[in-house]
């Protein structure tokens, strides 16, 4: 198919998810599922034919009865966090490259209430997996960071340019002189 692709139909339901149904005729040993070209793909696919595919956790179910029972479970979220040390007027997050990213320029983080060392911090939560990529920015190109892997748990601090694992490590960090 030409890109984006063709849309699915939705045929089915499993654990409170839609299942959609693509139908091929000739060989294909390859497809890519996303949202219409809007921010959001799976990475290249080998066709698992008459398979089910959860895209969150990137796994292939061999049938229906495979796939209800793994999916019955929920998909825990995971959380990132920003520590405002640029104190931007609006912090946001744009992520990709994983289930649920989002269309350019992202969205806005909610701020926690918290403070280390004396930065607000705000917070975004995904579904695990989902995510793969992310920068954050206070607008449009505006105060943005470079491009980042998704750190789940832990705090990133624009300031020093680093990801840290507890918020005692931020700011131990954050409380020393910048190099």
């Amino acid at each position: 198919t030409s890109w984006p692709g063709d849309v699915l139909s939705k045929t089915d339901e499993i654990a409170g998810y839609d299942v959609y149904t693509a139908t091929f005729t000739g060989a294909h040993t390859s497809c890519i599922f996303n949202n219409n070209n809007n921010g959001q793909q799976t990475d290249d696919l080998t066709v698992e034919n008459g398979k089910y595919y959860e895209a969150n956790t990137n796994t292939w179910y061999d049938d229906k009865a495979t796939a209800e029972a793994a999916l019955a479970t929920p998909i825990p979220d995971e959380t990132v966090y920003l520590i405002n040390t640029g104190n931007w007027s609006k912090v946001m997050i744009h992520t990709w490259n994983g289930v649920g990213g989002t269309a350019w320029p992202g969205v806005e983080m909610t701020p926690t209430g918290e403070t280390i060392e004396g930065y607000a911090v705000y917070s975004y939560t995904a579904k695990q997996g989902g995510q793969a990529n992310l920068l954050f920015q206070e607008s449009a190109d505006v105060n943005k960071t470079g491009d980042l892997e998704w750190e789940a748990g832990k705090y990133y601090a624009p300031l020093k340019n680093e990801w840290y694992d507890t918020k005692e490590a931020a700011a131990e960090a954050l409380a020393a002189p910048i190099e």
